[in-house]
């Protein structure tokens, strides 16, 4: 913590020596307790006296930064922030004047985008992946005016729209930024720490494993 609390001053200085000021009340910090040590006995870092507050988790770039590997608070926010975009475009995804393909278009380039923001680096499972599925199947009801009273299939809504499965879509990001990340060079932070393997009885099961299985169906 002692390291901690120096480049924090230093980081303070840096900036006010700019003309920035250090916030701070909305400066905060999150404790990674890895050794299951007792965080109520670990000093907290302060700037000039003032201690600063210490969260479980914060927003960063659109994604939620949390001391457990886990996404559920991601695909929540994810979740909410694809509610609101959908909400404010109901005007056209509403409008049942509009041609679905139209409506189709404007789903898949402005509310599915954010539905999956970041997802590319997700450990998913599989009900991870079916809460995505369930809200963007919701959007689409409500866009096409159909309810389950009606017993219309979701395939058959998703073919109205021409919207893909969410799992296809999952896949594909995860496909890209693999690529991305292999053609970086062999010195980069994000390649080595893909290389990286947690051991030979943990195989990885997102991004590498992926891309082994669609590398072995195309050789079949």
């Amino acid at each position: 913590m002692a390291e901690v609390q120096s480049d924090l001053i230093i980081w303070q200085k840096s900036l006010e020596r700019r003309g920035l000021r250090v916030n701070r009340e909305k400066t905060v910090y999150m404790y990674c307790n890895f050794s299951n040590a007792n965080a109520n006995v670990i000093p907290c870092p302060s700037i000039e006296g003032s201690p600063l507050k210490r969260v479980e988790e914060f927003k960063y770039l659109g994604s939620i930064v949390a001391p457990k590997a886990c996404i559920e608070r991601d695909i929540q926010n994810r979740t909410q922030t694809a509610w609101l975009k959908w909400r404010s475009l109901s005007g056209i995804l509403c409008d049942s004047r509009m041609p679905n393909k139209i409506k189709g278009n404007v789903y898949k380039r402005a509310v599915r985008p954010a539905l999956l923001y970041g997802s590319e680096c997700w450990p998913m499972r599989k009900t991870d992946e079916q809460k995505l599925h369930v809200t963007e199947i919701k959007m689409l009801r409500w866009s096409g005016g159909v309810s389950r009273t009606d017993k219309i299939r979701n395939n058959y809504i998703r073919g109205s729209f021409k919207v893909a499965m969410v799992h296809e879509k999952l896949r594909e990001n995860r496909l890209r930024w693999y690529g991305h990340v292999m053609r970086r060079d062999d010195d980069h932070m994000t390649k080595k720490s893909y290389e990286h393997r947690r051991g030979e009885e943990r195989p990885w099961t997102t991004t590498n494993n992926l891309a082994a299985n669609t590398k072995k169906r195309h050789e079949i």
